[in-house]
């Protein structure tokens, strides 16, 4: 857990350093955006570690474990945002109130020639806290941000596409091998790491964000992320609603509140 925090500790050093000291002299200039932001972007689930502990009967007969590799996911959505600025814009903090939904698929080719492709959708209230230290040029200001980020789970749902070999498989067992794969949603910690543009149109602005989030409280073995049991003619399949990390592109408007 503590190479988790590791980065955290760096780059909050790296956001005190973009801060100029120098604008401690200045008047406490404030200012407040408030506003929406949609977002978009990917997901990645890590793969099975090597000393995965899943049932033998479940996992080799089946030809592969679901969410075993590598999987590239997508999500997106959106919400509302604050940020409260101090010494003419250079150090701020914002808080994000985002809604986002993730889909993650994954192909498993089972060893009596069926194809199928595990569907994995599932939803959370995202709320970011970051620390932001920003410098501007003109009506333009660019910065650099990081910070706890708490996940909500809201929703969890599965289902499954049998892409080949349907024929190998009767309606009702079709049915039973759905019902039989679930998904756990569940709250999670990550860390934000974001830089940040904003356009003054005032009293609007236009912001961009990058943003990546690695989550700390990701389940390290693999068995504490999906579970297997049964066997490869109807596996039971519990998934967690989590992934390990992911990056969005942001695109928002605020209405800006000056204060002397």
């Amino acid at each position: 857990m503590k190479k988790k925090f590791a980065p955290f500790g760096v780059s909050l050093i790296m956001v005190l350093m973009v801060f100029p000291a120098s604008v401690l002299a200045k008047p406490p200039n404030v200012a407040i955006s408030a506003g929406i932001k949609g977002a978009v972007g990917g997901n990645h689930m890590a793969a099975k570690d090597a000393s995965a502990e899943i049932d033998e009967d479940a996992y080799f007969e089946a030809g592969g474990a679901p969410f075993e590799r590598e999987i590239v996911g997508s999500g997106g959505g959106g919400g509302i945002f604050g940020e409260v600025r101090f010494f003419n814009g250079h150090l701020g903090v914002e808080l994000n109130l985002l809604f986002d939904v993730n889909r993650a698929r994954c192909a498993v080719v089972q060893t009596d020639g069926v194809d199928v492709d595990y569907i994995l959708t599932y939803s959370m209230l995202r709320v970011p806290l970051l620390l932001k230290a920003a410098f501007t040029r003109g009506r333009t200001r660019m910065g650099i941000g990081i910070g706890p980020e708490f996940r909500f789970g809201l929703t969890a749902k599965t289902d499954l596409e049998i892409i080949d070999g349907e024929r190998y498989r009767f309606e009702d067992q079709l049915s039973a091998w759905k019902s039989n794969f679930s998904a756990q949603k569940r709250d999670d910690v990550a860390i934000a790491w974001d830089v940040a543009m904003a356009f003054d149109l005032y009293p609007f602005e236009i912001t961009v964000d990058l943003r990546v989030s690695h989550v700390l409280t990701y389940p390290d073995a693999f068995h504490e992320r999906v579970e297997i049991d049964g066997t490869y003619k109807l596996p039971t399949i519990r998934v967690q609603s989590t992934h390990a990390m992911d990056g969005r592109i942001l695109l928002g408007m605020a209405y800006i509140f000056q204060f002397l």
